[in-house]
């Protein structure tokens, strides 16, 4: 017996000492101070706790010596499509700097994921361990992570200069080996102090990421790199120190702008060119001392070479030749070498600027492989001699050839459709023969070729000659074929030696020359012979006349339906309108006819003139004064039929001046320059104008307030259908139409295609002074302009939409102005006291590179703080909206000025911040009321909504966010420490439809820098979740949520008036803000109550680290509804700081409360309690230890009535990330967008059992106590241990 004893103590103090080496781990994580980071703090604050690095630039406390960033800073003044970050030192074109740009601190990479062991396999003490190991430390200097299993080096101290990269690692009697180099390791972007002199990577297999030495600019010598197989993106990108880097022999791959602006490197030991599979962009870019014999080196096994990978490293010399397999000369990839020849064998593209400056390229011979020449491909190039291009090539780009020495006949190919500009500017061509194939010359193609002489022939095919096309050449006579159509500007200026003109064949009269441009023919002061052989009289030559020689005559024919105009010819209409009794009369034409004076529509007459359909043309003489015609006060005027009423030659007033009423229905109004202001191509001036069919198109001004159709002083324009397009207008207050004081309907109709440039126009409408704009109906779309695209809404203007479409509008901001709030609105630009109303329609496909892709609204006094456009949005669509900032709606408006409460806000990108909704920086504000916010991504922080240290955010019970997600940090909010109080951040435990939702931690987030804040720490993680986060009132903390509810809690929440869905940012995928968001609704009730809950695990010693309780409110009639979900774990604590719990706090005391906790795998479940005393959810091993769960358990043991034996599943938000939630619905919403149908509110539980099993590589199956928690096991085992060593005293004493 007491053998047997002897042997039990001996087992007990070996488990006494097994446990204390398991403790003294255990509290070899906490900190310096004693206190075990729990990765939270007490405060609720992630930032405080959040551990930080050796070299870390973050700090916990707001900097206070900056200003607040506006636009300037948190919007960022250029953005762009993301792409990859620009290196120190380079610009586009490429830089030449030595030294790197200033740039900010690029946030470190994440930890990659460990690679675990199944649980199953895992030791318990290993176990134990595990979840407080320290992944990250320093050993001689060199910060490491060992999170993956081995070492990977992240950075270092700024006191090291000679860097060696050991080949293992010793930390806490744990030797790992040193596999990798982090991304940004040793970036100068990140150590701005660190002056490496040596690296030497000891020869090892290393996988070394982006930016890891880049701006490095003492680097010197590279050492140990003959186990590298690739040369990283950024890696050494402006070290313009270093001269040296060996061994290169088993590299394949270059990165991106790897050895760029590496000025003093001279050469790349051992590196084989012939293995290289990969030369990335700008790998070799402007390496200035680096040289390479292309003889001696052939590229044999490469696969893809980038943009510009050699560009402006004049050292590379000898001749190209590439493998068969790659075709196309990359842009810019041999720009300003010194190469000598290129093998064309198999080449078919060469791209952009690919030999461009290459001096030593002195011959061209292309083979008919070859199809097209990019942009400046060989421009300023040593090209001479006569060039002979194959036929085989379509298209030539602009400024291909340009400033090149070539000579002789140039035959353009046969196959060319596309000459570029300056395609052949400034060579010393002598002729030129061009393609039946080719349709434009470009602007400038043979600008200043003196050379060129004798006479040009453009042949039949070519429809267009392009600006200052052939100016300063020494062309002697011009023949024309009858295809050309348009003589540019100053085509043929300062051609001194022209002496003769043929525009289409003499006597034929089938030329389709429309228009001759400004000074086409300026300072030709030996023109003795000009003719022109029209078929039309629809000829526009320009208002600056032709300036050929004084005594020259321009003889012009013209011919309508076969017979001749004479200018001059008297008119019969203004005759037949006279005769005309009072009442409505009918002028039928029956051929074309000229116009020379205004036709006057006299009080009490309705005149309906009309062609029947024969599309006649209506022809004014040269330099005629409008209106063409004039509609008096209680006049009307119809135009009917199709006729064609060409305007170009009204060189002063509207084409209809309206005081009565006019109505097109058929027909083109086409081709007119306003001469003036305050006026349009209509202009209704207190009378109506009604548009129900034609067309109104290429109208243009030069002037202020004008218009395709301009209303003013009370008047009214019906748009119900018909199309105004092609119009441009270039100063301010003007539009395609153009309100000033008056108001238009539109029903139906297309506004599309017309531009405005100055901030002050609309490309569609613009809505001015008093003004008032009613849509139902019709498409504004794909008009152009700098505020406001479609429509552009100011002063006291009001805009209500119920229907129609406003899509593919567009604002184009110069980047000076990118950041004020005049700058956006691709849609809808809406400013000052003007409203806008939306109840229905659809506003989608807008763009701008300012703010406000679908809507902006703005105010535009510096003193103003609480002004500002209004927004009312109760319904309709706004959809794949684009902008910098506010990819759907962007707010530069004062509180309660801007407000969402219904609609689609769905599928709108920002390059920034705010894809669905941004506000600009404080004071402006947005209310946001009855939202779902689901569905929603940011690739980097804040899913569904962003703030930013001077944003202030209050989210009430008004909406719901879940279901978004960030690509680097906060799937559903990122709420940015504070600068101070003045901002604060509050969000509610409960959501739009009256369910709960529990907060966690998804990375914490620090002051960082001024704009975006910094962020740190591990993901959420639904196997290991942590501790809930409290909701907050008026904080000045940073957060970093996650948003967990139960399935039936976001089937309420679908039925929510307003959706923010499938929107994108780089932040804020859903909504962002550098100013204030306000979504009402206060968390409070009249009767609220709590329920806690608490875990208890029954003879295990391994099991889950969390799992999923749902809290079940009960109705009077016994509906249960799932109304919140907790994943409780031993860092959930409840009102009493008790682990494995958790309490439900200010619930509705109207309802009555439960629990069920979704199944364990291999656990049986009891759940004990009453709703005033808590809850206890007991699991205990089953035997055998495996099997799967018993489904949802349940307190109540009354059995509740089964459902309807198919109810109406929930719809389900897509891409809900949480991976446990076990009450997944069955519908998904298809492609993130808008639900089409509505989930019924409410549905009994059904009362059966669910398995759910947790992944083995995610979750262990054991617990994971923290420090401190086995103390009481630690008592009873010395305990034990006491009492065996009394017992060996006594038996010793006894025998």
């Amino acid at each position: 017996m007491s053998k047997k004893f002897t042997r039990l103590m001996a087992i007990l103090l070996s488990l006494n000492l097994t446990f204390s080496t398991g403790t003294f781990a255990a509290f070899a994580a906490e900190a310096e101070d004693g206190s075990t980071d729990t990765g939270y703090s007490e405060s609720g604050d992630p930032a405080a706790s959040a551990p930080k690095a050796e070299d870390s630039s973050i700090e916990n406390t707001p900097d206070t010596s900056s200003p607040a960033p506006t636009e300037g800073t948190g919007e960022n003044a250029e953005p762009s499509v993301p792409s990859e970050p620009s290196a120190p030192g380079e610009s586009a074109p490429p830089s030449t700097s030595e030294a790197p740009a200033e740039a900010a601190p690029s946030v470190p990479a994440e930890k990659a994921p460990a690679a675990e062991i199944p649980a199953e396999e895992k030791p318990a003490e290993e176990k134990l361990v595990a979840a407080y190991a320290v992944t990250a430390f320093t050993q001689d200097s060199i910060r490491y992570d060992v999170s993956s299993g081995d070492a990977v080096v992240t950075g270092c101290a700024d006191s090291v200069t000679k860097l060696v990269i050991p080949e293992t690692v010793t930390y806490d009697d744990k030797e790992y080996k040193v596999v990798g180099i982090q991304d940004h390791a040793f970036d100068w972007a990140n150590h701005r102090n660190l002056a490496l002199e040596t690296v030497d990577l000891g020869g090892l297999p290393l996988e070394i990421g982006e930016y890891a030495f880049r701006g490095q600019k003492s680097l010197t010598t590279v050492t140990g790199m003959d186990n590298i197989t690739a040369v990283s993106d950024y890696m050494f990108t402006a070290c313009s120190a270093l001269t040296s880097v060996a061994d290169l022999s088993k590299v394949t791959s270059v990165g991106s702008q790897a050895f760029m602006n590496c000025s003093s490197l001279t050469t790349l030991e051992g590196l084989n060119s012939s293995a290289l599979t990969s030369i990335r962009q700008e790998a070799f870019n402007n390496m200035e001392s680096f040289s390479l014999e292309l003889g001696e080196h052939t590229f044999d096994s490469l696969e893809s070479l980038g943009i510009r990978a050699f560009a402006n490293t004049t050292g590379i010399t000898g001749t190209v030749v590439l493998p068969e397999r790659i075709t196309e000369i990359p842009e810019g990839a041999f720009l300003n070498t010194g190469i000598t020849g290129v093998d064309w064998s198999h080449i078919t593209v060469i791209g952009k600027s690919a030999f461009s400056k290459c001096a030593g390229l002195t011959e061209l011979h292309l083979p008919d492989s070859v199809t097209s020449i990019g942009e400046s491909a060989f421009k300023g190039s040593g090209l001479t001699g006569e060039l002979q291009l194959p036929n085989s090539i379509t298209s030539i780009g602009n400024e291909a050839f340009r400033n090149v020495k070539i000579e002789g006949n140039l035959v353009l190919p046969s196959a060319l459709t596309f000459l570029g500009t300056r395609a052949f500017n400034e060579t010393t061509i002598s002729s030129v023969t061009f393609p039946d194939t080719l349709k434009n010359i470009g602007n400038y193609a043979f600008y200043n070729c003196p050379n060129l002489s004798g006479t040009l022939i453009i042949p039949e095919g070519v429809v267009s000659i392009g600006t200052a096309a052939f100016t300063k050449t020494g062309i002697e006579k011009l023949e024309f074929a009858d295809s050309v159509q348009t003589i540019s500007a100053g085509a043929f200026s300062t051609c001194a030696k022209l002496t003769s003109v043929q525009i289409g064949e003499q006597g034929k009269g089938k030329s389709q020359l429309q228009t001759i441009g400004s000074k086409a023919f300026n300072n030709d002061t030996n023109i003795t012979y000009f003719y022109i052989e029209a078929c039309s009289a629809d000829v526009a030559i320009d208002s600056n006349p032709l300036t050929i020689p004084a005594g020259v005559a321009v003889k012009f024919a013209v011919t309508v339906d076969g017979e001749n105009i004479r200018e001059g010819e008297a008119t019969t209409l203004q005759q037949a309108v006279d005769a005309a009794a009072e009442g409505n009369t009918t002028i039928t034409a029956n051929k074309s006819f000229i116009v020379d004076g205004t036709v006057t529509i006299p009080s009490g007459k309705t005149i309906t003139l009309t062609d029947e359909g024969k599309g006649l043309s209506v022809v004014f003489k040269n330099g005629f004064t409008g209106p063409a015609f004039r509609v008096e006060q209680g006049a009307a005027l119809i135009l009917d039929g199709s006729f064609n009423f060409s305007c170009f030659r009204i060189a002063n007033g509207s084409f209809a001046e309206v005081n009565g009423a006019m109505t097109l229905n058929g027909g083109t109004i086409t081709r007119m320059s306003l001469s003036g202001s305050n006026m349009g191509a209509i202009t209704v001036n207190g009378g109506s104008f009604t548009m129900g069919n034609g067309e109104l198109s290429s109208i243009s001004a030069l002037f202020a307030n004008c218009g395709a159709v301009y209303v003013k002083n009370g008047g009214r324009f019906a748009m119900n259908g018909g199309k105004i397009t092609g119009c441009t207008f270039k100063n301010q207050y003007s539009g395609a139409v153009a309100l000033a004081d008056s108001t238009m309907t539109m029903t139906n109709g297309t506004i599309s295609g017309n531009t405005a440039s100055d901030y002050n126009a609309a490309g569609g409408v613009l809505v001015n002074g008093a003004s008032s704009l009613a849509m139902s109906g019709g498409m504004i779309a794909d008009n152009t302009a700098k505020r406001g695209g479609g429509v552009c809404v100011r002063e006291n203007g009001t805009f209500t939409m119920s229907g129609g479409t406003i899509s593919g509008n567009s604002t184009a901001v110069d980047s000076d102005t990118i950041q004020l709030p005049n700058a956006g609105g691709g849609g809808v630009f809406v400013e000052n006291d003007a409203a806008f109303e939306m109840t229905s329609g659809t506003i989608s496909g807008n763009k701008t590179n300012g703010m406000g892709g679908g809507v902006a609204t703005a105010v535009l006094s510096e003193n103003d703080t609480v002004g500002g456009g209004r927004f009312h949005m109760t319904g309709g669509t706004i959809s794949d909206n684009t902008a910098s900032c506010g990819g759907g709606v962007y707010s530069w408006s004062g509180r309660d000025r801007v407000v969402l409460e219904g609609g689609n806000i769905v599928n709108n990108t920002a390059y920034r911040q705010g894809g669905g909704v941004y506000v600009s920086h404080a004071p402006w504000s947005i209310t946001i009321k009855n939202a779902l916010i689901t569905a929603n991504k940011a690739t980097i922080q804040g899913g569904g909504i962003w703030s930013c240290p001077v944003g202030t955010v209050s989210l009430g019970t008004d909406a719901a966010v879940f279901g978004n997600t960030a690509g680097k940090s906060a799937d559903d909010a990122a709420f940015l420490l504070k600068w101070n109080e003045t901002y604060s951040t509050s969000f509610s435990g409960r959501m739009y439809g009256g369910g709960l939702v529990t907060w966690y931690r998804d990375t914490s987030i620090g002051a960082g820098d001024q704009n975006y804040g910094a962020f740190g720490g591990d993901r959420y993680d639904a196997a290991n979740p942590g501790a809930p986060v409290e909701p907050a009132s008026g904080a000045t903390n940073g957060y970093g949520l996650k948003a967990v509810v139960s399935a039936e809690s976001k089937a309420l929440a679908e039925t929510a008036p307003l959706k923010i869905m499938g929107n994108t940012a780089e932040r804020g995928g859903g909504v962002g803000t550098n100013g204030e968001v306000i979504i009402p609704g206060e968390d409070t009730l009249e009767n609220p109550v709590s329920l806690t809950v608490h875990k208890v695990w029954s003879g295990a010693s391994a099991y889950p680290t969390a799992v999923t309780v749902n809290l079940i409110r009960i109705a009077k009639d016994g509906t249960r509804t799932a109304i919140g979900t907790v994943l409780l774990s031993e860092r959930s604590t409840d009102k009493d700081g008790k682990t494995w719990s958790y309490t439900f706090a200010n619930l509705d005391g109207a309802y009555t409360y439960t629990v069920e906790e979704e199944a364990v795998d291999g656990f049986n479940t009891s759940i004990s309690g009453s709703m005033a005393d808590g809850f206890t959810i007991t699991n205990s091993k089953k035997s055998g230890g495996g099997g799967g769960g018993g489904g949802h358990h349940k307190p109540d043991p009354k059995p509740t009535p089964d459902p309807d034996p198919d109810p109406k599943p929930p719809v389900d938000i897509p891409d809900q990330p949480t991976p446990l939630d076990p009450l997944k619905p069955t519908e998904n919403i298809p492609d993130s967008k808008v639900p089409t149908t509505k989930p019924e509110t409410q549905t009994k539980t059904p009362d059966k059992t669910k398995t759910v099993n947790i992944p083995d590589s995610k979750t262990p199956t054991s617990s994971v106590p923290k420090t401190g928690d086995i103390g009481g096991l630690w008592a009873a085992l010395c305990g034990l241990s006491a009492m065996g060593l009394a017992y060996f005293g006594i038996r010793r004493k006894h025998d």
